[in-house]
């Protein structure tokens, strides 16, 4: 029973590097390793296809569209979207960055910041926040709906650019027949666009500060694992402008879309609808078949997923995503922007600290090698394989918005302005203070490849890489046991008085079985033995 569960278990494991202890396992998996150049397949429209795709969802239509709810007009809703969505760009772009130029992934950029062994919270956090889904609901949908999604998880990330492409034109034209429809539905753009903000002074400031966060609440899992995807590019700048205009860009586009159809929904209805699905379902009352059809059409293109992980952690994400029951985030606009603020806060601090390890501190100086060993000499080891001045400064940037954090989950509990303020600002606050105190400390406590000048550098490249050395020693162990196994046949032959041979079976004399025990013998012994990782 023992055996047969051990090799369930050995079928079950990934793809690795056979004949690995369980830390070099753990340090070196072939995942996080740098992505080969063949698998660096993401130009610059690549980039562009991936925003667009990623930008035309009900998710951002929602968070544009509470914004009119909230009490702000189509322009000051608009101008919060350009605002925000223009922020998150540059802080996507500086810290994919370094894994455009190295090839890194998630995962080992990670170390950089936290340790080898320290980036268990960073990962599980960002983990968790992949299992949150863009589903409203299921109501009138057969339950195997989300099964259509699943085929799109087994596509490894560098050939998903298909995939990319695909959703960057169905998104646009679902988009787009909604948005006409909804205009003509409310009697042209007219009365759209004079409908007054129903908040005026301070309160319309702060609740705009309010919506700008919400914006970069939206992207901030984004700006955290830009690394897997610019991991991808086949040049480091095919990465940058490419994602710098188009970014904001297409979420201000798609965010403008939400915007006019939930000012449409006002003049139709007498009061706005922030959820884009239910002012569709409210279109059906009453309507024809030519109606039903258009607005099947629509909603296929709002549910066509693209974005996936790794291919077995998007399967367990697909599954504990259906198991949270996410369509409770909109349940109203309140909900869903906790939901993002929360999520922001959390990413934003974890965020801070990586821009600012490779940006000013070490100021793009690396040594990749050290990423998958535990060496207690690399840069990375830090205590234990832990830095506590990553920690320190993300509890830094988390504690300046946890007073505002607690009081909008609790809004019983009364706080002062300043406090709910700061809060507001998360979006600054957050990567500011979590940034700025990571430089500090490292400036009281230098770590290794602290450097005064900026040069993107491997400084283990005259090296050879991890992946070739890991590769080269799973290698020299299958020959050693190879050579060990041909002992031990060769042994057995010659104990027997018998060898095979071209001219078939024959005697060994005890002469010739001497001598080739001893080569033998000599053969094993001069094998080179294997590199230590």
């Amino acid at each position: 029973m023992r055996s047969r569960l051990k090799e369930v278990l050995k079928k079950c494991e990934s793809d690795h590097v056979p004949n690995l202890s369980h830390k070099e396992l753990f340090l070196a998996t072939t995942d996080i390793l740098p992505v080969a150049d063949d698998k660096k397949t993401w130009g610059s429209w690549t980039f562009v296809g991936f925003w667009v795709a990623d930008c035309f969802n009900l998710n951002t239509f929602l968070i544009a569209s509470s914004m009119i709810t909230a009490g702000l007009n189509w322009w000051q809703s608009l101008l919060c979207v350009i605002v925000g969505y223009t922020m998150v760009g540059p802080f996507i772009v500086l810290n994919a960055r370094p894994r455009a130029v190295h090839g890194l992934v998630f995962p080992s950029v990670c170390r950089t910041t936290f340790g080898v062994f320290g980036t268990f919270w960073p990962i599980f956090t960002r983990a968790s926040i992949a299992c949150y889904g863009h589903v409203d609901r299921l109501h009138n949908f057969p339950c195997n709906l989300l099964a259509l999604s699943l085929p799109t998880i087994w596509v490894p990330i560098h050939k998903l650019r298909w995939l990319l492409f695909a959703k960057a034109i169905v998104g646009p034209m679902a988009g787009l027949t909604l948005l006409g429809w909804s205009v003509q539905r409310a009697g042209g753009a007219g009365p759209i666009f004079s409908q007054p903000a129903t908040l005026h002074g301070s309160k319309l400031a702060w609740q705009m500060v309010t919506s700008i966060g919400d914006c970069f609440g939206n992207l901030v899992t984004l700006i955290v694992n830009a690394p897997d995807f610019a991991s991808r590019a086949k040049t480091p700048s095919a990465s940058v402008w490419s994602q710098l205009i188009t970014m904001p860009l297409g979420f201000s586009i798609t965010s403008f879309l939400g915007i006019v159809i939930c000012s449409a929904s006002a003049v139709q209805y007498g009061q706005p609808i922030w959820n884009v699905v239910k002012i569709m379902e409210t279109m059906l009352n009453g309507a024809d078949s030519k109606t039903r059809a258009g607005l099947a059409f629509i909603a296929m293109g709002f549910i066509y997923v693209t974005y996936i992980t790794i291919r077995r952690g998007g399967y367990i994400a697909a599954i504990v995503g259906i198991c949270i029951n996410p369509w409770l985030l909109y349940k109203s606009p309140q909900t869903l922007t906790k939901f993002l603020a929360a999520n922001g806060i959390f990413l934003a601090c974890i965020a801070g600290p990586m821009i600012s390890d490779y940006w000013f501190v070490r100021r793009g100086h690396m040594r990749i090698n050290d990423l998958y060993v535990a060496d207690k000499k690399g840069w990375y080891w830090y205590t234990r394989g832990i830095n506590r001045r990553g920690y320190l400064a993300m509890s830094c940037g988390f504690a300046i918005n946890l007073p505002g954090f607690i009081g909008t989950l609790q809004p019983s509990i009364k706080l002062s302005s300043g406090a709910m303020r700061i809060y507001y600002m998360m979006w600054l606050t957050g990567p500011g203070v979590s940034g700025l105190a990571y430089y500090l400390f490292c400036l009281i406590s230098p770590p290794q490849g602290m450097n005064r000048h900026f040069e993107e550098i491997d400084e283990s490249s005259g090296e050879p890489r991890i992946d070739h050395r890991i590769t080269n020693m799973a290698q020299t162990q299958n020959n050693q046991e190879t050579t060990v196994l041909n002992v031990i046949d060769t042994n057995s032959e010659i104990e027997g008085g018998r060898t095979d041979g071209d001219d078939g079976d024959r005697e060994v004399s005890p002469n010739e079985g001497s001598a080739l025990r001893q080569r033998v013998n000599t053969d094993t012994n001069t094998n080179t033995p294997a590199p230590q990782v």
